[in-house]
């Protein structure tokens, strides 16, 4: 494992490197958040690095908040927290808010999830569908568990 070489892959383009990560500049004003809906972004490598080394974990600080996963997520569990969030958020939740109440509804389960997801805008019903058409079990924790929050 190279920790070192750690990189967020966008569809088409170049690699965002750690270098080219910690290469931003610092948000002015209120405290920005950062959502980095990928897998195992949130995760802190202990292995033969400093605490604290994974992705979000790197990029939040004194005015930026990072939200992202411990774990590889199954896309459509990504996608429903991605919607759920952006709905709290759109709503006028702050981050911490918005956070716990989109965790709360994927503990919560299928019931709660599909009803979000259905009340939110066209593609939230889509995505319900979609979900309510799997065998996901949504009250598994490997589901509803990997999201981070980093202040």
């Amino acid at each position: 494992a190279h920790p070192d070489r750690s990189a967020l892959l966008f569809k088409g383009g170049e690699p965002a490197d750690m270098d080219w990560l910690a290469g931003l500049g610092a948000p002015g004003g209120d405290r920005r958040l950062l959502v980095l809906n990928v897998c195992s972004g949130g995760q802190s490598t202990m292995w033969n690095s400093p605490y604290g080394f994974g992705i979000a974990p790197l990029l939040a600080g004194p005015s930026q908040t990072v939200i992202s996963h411990l774990w590889p997520t199954v896309p459509a569990i990504a996608a429903a927290f991605g919607v759920l969030l952006a709905q709290a958020l759109s709503e006028g939740d702050d981050h911490e808010r918005a956070f716990a109440r989109t965790v709360g509804t994927l503990a919560d389960g299928s019931d709660r999830v599909l009803g979000a997801l259905r009340s939110a805008p066209e593609k939230g019903c889509r995505l319900a569908e979609h979900i309510a058409g799997s065998s996901l079990d949504l009250a598994n924790i490997a589901h509803w568990g990997s999201p981070t929050l980093h202040i």
